[in-house]
């Protein structure tokens, strides 16, 4: 027997007309079967795609309706089921259709969520837990909502600056492949059938242009496994790659910003900081931030203020300014708020310069290696021009 998956599907009911939704079937009959005892026709349907990682943009909607449903008045099984009816991936139907049981069953939000650890992001779980802990899941799920909604723009931002430069270095290297497997032959027959000497730069490009298509496309291998390793490389030495000149100062603060929004957001849902900086010793994406979280934590159970756990992190001086102000004056939500406002304009006005010196940087390259291929091709008939007129 095969195993039931979960269908979209859209269908005719006689009093409620037109109706859509997903259900769990082995098949297309078994769905029409499970829909006809319902009294729904069955119009058309359509299995529910399997994403292992849903993107930022898909938590992004499943909580921005959780939230519309819970202020609406609906109870938490209601909700979940209308998340199952709107689910847009095979594993999030199924999780969907586990906290509904769970609910069912008497288990809180927090445990009928935790047993699809798998599904859920390991973010989602422990602010779900306190929301229910404070009784204020709606704030809760406005702050997450507003925290994704924040990352996604500067994600979003950052896809369109590299946009350009990408296509630029995409066209580039078709250009150079054109000059040098086209172009570049059709001089060198010229040149060998007049005989003539040419000089070793255009003898070199020559040999380069021989070089077969299928190393040129371990080149491009190579290039490309290597820029995967020096990106793994530099998400695993976060400490050593934060002290880089401009580039570690940008990837330290994107991080910091993350964490401390979450922070922030949590203190205005009441949750105690000691919990917070528990939290985002597990969570944050940075292993170095993740060890000082821990380290803060560790040392803030013995009595010692967030400031002083901080003074010998990578923190910038304004974000140590703002944290020793706040625990002085019974402000820290509103210093961290001040905090994060630089941070971000830090952000963007690095953003902007990258997206401006990128494009020109690779501009300026492009510009030099086909004035270096243009002379190597007119280089020889210069000279054959000179020795004519002598």
């Amino acid at each position: 027997m095969a195993n039931p998956i979960w269908y979209h599907w859209s269908g005719l009911h006689p009093e409620q007309h037109f109706l859509q939704g997903v259900s769990h079937a082995t098949s297309v009959q078994h769905l029409r079967q499970t829909l006809h005892q319902q009294n729904i026709l069955l119009q058309a349907q359509r299995p529910l795609p399997s994403l292992r990682r849903p993107a930022i943009a898909v938590w992004l909607h499943l909580l921005q309706q959780w939230l519309s449903l819970t202020k609406s008045g609906f109870d938490q099984l209601r909700c979940w089921q209308h998340l199952r009816d709107k689910s847009r991936s095979q594993q999030l139907a199924s999780a969907c259709q586990q906290v509904c049981l769970g609910i069912q069953q008497g288990q809180s939000l927090h445990e009928s969520m935790a047993q699809c650890s798998d599904v859920f992001p390991s973010w989602l779980l422990p602010w779900i837990k306190n929301a229910e802990a404070s009784g204020q899941l709606a704030l809760t799920l406005e702050h997450l909502i507003q925290s994704l909604q924040s990352k996604n723009e500067r994600v979003r931002q950052r896809q369109q600056a590299l946009r350009y430069p990408l296509t630029v270095l995409v066209v580039a290297a078709l250009l150079m492949v054109f000059m040098l497997k086209f172009l570049v032959p059709k001089f060198a027959n010229v040149y060998q059938g007049m005989d003539a000497q040419v000089p070793a730069l255009t003898e070199n490009l020559i040999r380069m242009s021989q070089v077969s298509w299928l190393i040129f496309g371990l080149v491009a291998g190579c290039g490309i496994v290597v820029g995967y390793l020096v990106t793994m490389l530099v998400r695993r030495l976060h400490h050593t790659t934060y002290q880089l000149p401009w580039l570690g100062k940008w990837l330290n603060q994107q991080v910091l910003y993350d964490d401390l929004v979450m922070i922030q957001f949590g203190m205005q849902s009441q949750i105690p900081l000691l919990t917070l900086c528990q939290q985002q010793a597990e969570q944050s994406t940075s292993p170095y931030w993740r060890s000082q979280w821990q380290r803060a934590f560790q040392q803030m159970q013995q009595g010692r203020s967030w400031h002083s756990c901080w003074q010998s992190t990578l923190a910038p001086d304004r974000v140590l300014i703002a944290i020793d102000i706040g625990e002085q004056s019974g402000q820290l939500c509103e210093q961290i708020s001040i905090a994060l406002a630089d941070l971000k304009n830090d952000l963007m006005a690095f953003e902007t310069q990258l997206s401006a010196t990128v494009p020109a940087l690779l501009l300026t390259v492009v510009s030099l290696l086909t004035l270096v291929i243009l002379l190597a091709i007119y280089l020889p008939l210069f000279q054959l021009a000179g020795a004519i007129a002598v």
